[in-house]
């Protein structure tokens, strides 16, 4: 089953929409894209699942506590079978930016003025990396945010071992909990976007992910 079932929404909820809680939210952005919500022991363990063709995307919560302070992050996540080792890091560009590219972080322009003033976009293969943001829809969805981390890349060492050979993830987040259920849509829009494209351009196949 395909996600795309209406378009995507770029904008926010009517100003006089009252705020949702995150199980509320979690439920909405479900029922929205025919989605299924599981409920945890408490909202913080909820998360939002979605099946888009061949892969399962979901929503979901985490914090890190580095023992003096705690940030909790909104996650988007769906991991499929890679065609090849390909990495990508799009963040929106920071006054810090320009250090990492003088320390020499590796970076490109993808070719859209208005995209390439805004973001920062980091790969292994510069050529796969503008073949994939080549999609106004992808660019579109990315800037429609407020904030935003997306990555492709190799799952954690520890998430590795209970993968197939060969997954890779596709994860979208930013800082704190989102419970503008417009904003989660294109979250898990642009997630589904680009799985589609990483598949167009080679860099992903139709084999499903097995979890062990």
């Amino acid at each position: 089953m395909a996600l795309f079932r209406k378009k995507s929404r770029h904008g926010s909820p009517d100003n006089g929409s009252p705020e949702l809680t995150r199980r509320e939210a979690w439920h909405a952005v479900a029922a929205a894209l025919d989605g299924e919500c599981v409920e945890g022991a408490n909202p913080a363990k909820d998360k939002a699942v979605f099946q888009h063709l061949h892969w399962t995307i979901v929503l979901d919560t985490f914090t890190v506590n580095n023992g003096q302070t705690s940030v909790t992050y909104t996650r988007i996540r769906a991991p499929f079978t890679g065609s090849d080792d390909f990495k990508l890091t799009v963040a929106r560009r920071h006054w810090f930016s320009r250090f990492n590219i003088v320390l020499g972080a590796r970076t490109i322009e993808v070719g859209s003025r208005m995209f390439d003033e805004k973001y920062v976009t980091r790969t292994n293969n510069p050529g796969r990396a503008r073949s994939l943001l080549n999609s106004s829809e992808i660019r579109s969805l990315i800037m429609a945010q407020p904030s935003l981390r997306l990555e492709v890349r190799r799952p954690s060492w520890s998430r590795r071992r209970k993968l197939s050979e060969g997954a890779r993830d596709v994860i979208a987040q930013t800082t704190g909990v989102v419970t503008d259920p417009v904003r989660l849509e294109n979250y898990v829009m642009l997630v589904a976007h680009t799985l589609d494209q990483l598949l167009r351009i080679g860099s992903a196949s139709e084999t499903p992910v097995t979890h062990g």
